[in-house]
């Protein structure tokens, strides 16, 4: 006669289902790195990642009026007052020195729906690599134009520095996403603005501060470059962690399914209340 004994009445058994059962539980109890406190360090090394090109995109304008005299944007009158000679300056062109900034926009009329779709096809690490290191090189040569006193070389520079800088938003606020859902992410964005813009304060105390101590226009320029290497070891560890995110959290690796990839062609899809939210935005920023 054969006899069963149900899982109740083994003890063997009855164990067995109890540990599964707690190990099941634990699984269902452990946080992932996105719940823990990892994404409050990944959401300060991703304001970090901003505040270098916030801060290099003012640094021309305190240094407004030296830098037109060193790149002879000025008239200028020699006078000799008591054995002493001073230079006057005056007629200074405006608008040679706002082409800083206009060289800048240009390529961002367009070049962030590619950095989008860049991000979009090639991953938000590789993206905000890519951005970081393009807004780098565009801060150096622009470092050497106003070193060797070169200012179409400064435009070069400034037009690559904007290729890189405006599309980085966008790959940061990509992989922000990825860290920080629900309310919680309104909230993590506005504090990426805050501290992005406080670049633009740092700038402003800190550059003429550098001019008046060395007397030259190179010194607070090549300090802005020296912040944008350091955003971009903010960018290097926050790729790192996210990446320790995607293991330790076996989350969905980077990438859009085929349904989800987006295409010009999508455009047309877009509805009228799209567009007045778009329309909304460009007339208030």
């Amino acid at each position: 006669i054969k006899m069963s004994m149900s899982s109740d009445e083994d003890p063997i058994l009855k164990g067995t289902e109890n540990s599964t059962g707690d190990e099941n539980e634990a699984l269902l109890t452990k946080k992932t790195m996105r719940e823990s406190g990892w994404r409050w360090l990944a959401l300060f090394l991703s304001c970090l990642l901003l505040m270098g090109n916030e801060y290099c995109y003012d640094n021309p304008m305190p240094l407004m009026k030296e830098i037109q005299k060193d790149m002879d944007l000025c008239k200028k009158d020699i006078v000799y007052i008591n054995y002493q000679k001073l230079e006057n300056y005056f007629e200074c062109s405006d608008i040679k020195f706002n082409l800083l900034y206009t060289v800048y926009s240009i390529p961002n009329l367009v070049f962030p729906l590619i950095g989008g779709i860049l991000v979009d096809r090639l991953g938000m690490k590789f993206s905000i690599m890519l951005f970081t290191t393009i807004l780098t090189v565009g801060q150096t040569v622009v470092c050497l134009g106003i070193t060797m006193k070169k200012l179409w070389l400064a435009y070069i520079g400034r037009c690559i520095f904007g290729m890189g800088c405006e599309s980085l938003y966008v790959a940061q606020s990509a992989i922000v996403s990825q860290w920080f859902k629900g309310q919680e992410l309104a909230f993590a964005m506005g504090i990426n603005i805050t501290f992005s813009r406080m670049g633009s304060v740092f700038n402003d105390l800190i550059t003429p501060a550098l001019y008046h101590s060395s007397g030259s226009t190179n010194i607070p320029f090549w300090f802005g470059l020296g912040f944008c290497a350091f955003s971009l070891i903010c960018g290097i560890a926050l790729v790192i962690i996210d990446g320790i995110r995607l293991k330790k959290d076996k989350a969905k690796a980077e990438g859009i399914d085929e349904s989800e990839k987006v295409s010009l062609k999508d455009v047309k899809e877009f509805g009228c209340m799209f567009w007045l939210i778009t329309g909304s935005c460009i007339t208030v920023y």
